[in-house]
C-alpha cells in the first residue's frame, strides 16, 4: 500500500517539476488578448501536468473541481475560523483524508462538527482529524464502510454532549458492533460493563477519544490489510488537485 502511495507522490512531484508555474494575469495588456492567452496557457499547463499522471481533465472539469473544493474550504472556514491558519487546517484535513483513503469533502464534513463548541477544547485540529481517520479505518478494516456516516453521527453527538448515552450506545451496538468491541477492548472492560457505563452517563467523550487513540495500532493493522485499488489512487490525486485548484 505504501509503495503505491509513494508511486503516486513521485508522479505528482514529477508533474510539478516538468511544468512551469501557473501563468499569472498581467495587467496592462489588451484585456481580450490577455484573457485568451491566459486561458490557453492554463489549458496547456493542466494537460501537461495531468498527462504525466495519466489522468485527463477538461477545463470545465477543472473549474468544477475548483468550485467544489472552494465550497468545502468555505465550510471549513466557518467551523474553524478561530482555530488557526486556514491553509494549515486544510492541509491537515487533506492529510487525514489521504491517510484513510477518503474524499476531502467527506473528511472535512466529519471533522468540522467535532471542532465546534463545546468539544473543540477536547479536540484540537490534529486530534479531530486523527479521531475521524481512526473511525474510518476501523470501519473500512472491518469491511463495514457503509457504517461510517451513521457511526460518525453517533460519535459526533457524544463529543458534543460530552458523553455517549444509552441511546448512542444502543445504536452502535446494533449497527456497528465492531466499534463497541474496539472501545471496550481499549477501555479494558467487557461489553456489558461498557453498556452500564453508557447507561449511567459515565462513558465520557474524553474516554471515547482515548479509547480510539489507544486502539490505533490494532486499527491500523487491519486497515493495512486492505488492497489499494485504482479508486483509492484516483481519490488521492483528486484530493490533491482539488485543494490545489481551490487555493
Amino acid at each position: 500500500v505504501n509503495d503505491n502511495i509513494d508511486e503516486i507522490q513521485k508522479k505528482a512531484q514529477k508533474a510539478r517539476s516538468e511544468t512551469e508555474k501557473l501563468p499569472e494575469f498581467k495587467p496592462g495588456q489588451k484585456s481580450t488578448q490577455n484573457a485568451k492567452s491566459a486561458i490557453d496557457e492554463i489549458k496547456d499547463y493542466a494537460k501537461k501536468t495531468l498527462g504525466v499522471l495519466g489522468i485527463g481533465f477538461s477545463l470545465a472539469q477543472l473549474r468544477s473541481l475548483a468550485e467544489e473544493f472552494g465550497g468545502i474550504n468555505d465550510a471549513i472556514r466557518g467551523a474553524t475560523r478561530e482555530l488557526g491558519d486556514q491553509s494549515e487546517i486544510q492541509q491537515k484535513i487533506l492529510k487525514g483524508a489521504q491517510d484513510c483513503r477518503e474524499e476531502y469533502g467527506a473528511m472535512a464534513g466529519s471533522v468540522s462538527p467535532i471542532l465546534a463548541e463545546p468539544s473543540f477544547k477536547l479536540f484540537p485540529v490534529d486530534d479531530a482529524v486523527k479521531f475521524v481517520s481512526l473511525v474510518e479505518k476501523l470501519e473500512k478494516g472491518a469491511g463495514r464502510e457503509a457504517n461510517i456516516d451513521s457511526t460518525m453521527d453517533v460519535l459526533t453527538e457524544a463529543m458534543s454532549s460530552g458523553k455517549l448515552d444509552k441511546t448512542g450506545f444502543a445504536n452502535l451496538k446494533s449497527k456497528a458492533p465492531e466499534v463497541v468491541n474496539a472501545i471496550s477492548s481499549a477501555v479494558g472492560v467487557s461489553e456489558a460493563q461498557l453498556q452500564k457505563l453508557a447507561e449511567s452517563g459515565k462513558l465520557s467523550a474524553k474516554q471515547l477519544k482515548e479509547a480510539f487513540f489507544a486502539a490505533e495500532s490494532d486499527i491500523q493493522k487491519n486497515f493495512d490489510e486492505l488492497g489499494f485499488g485504482i479508486g483509492d489512487a484516483l481519490t488521492y490525486v483528486r484530493n490533491q488537485w482539488g485543494l490545489w485548484l481551490a487555493g
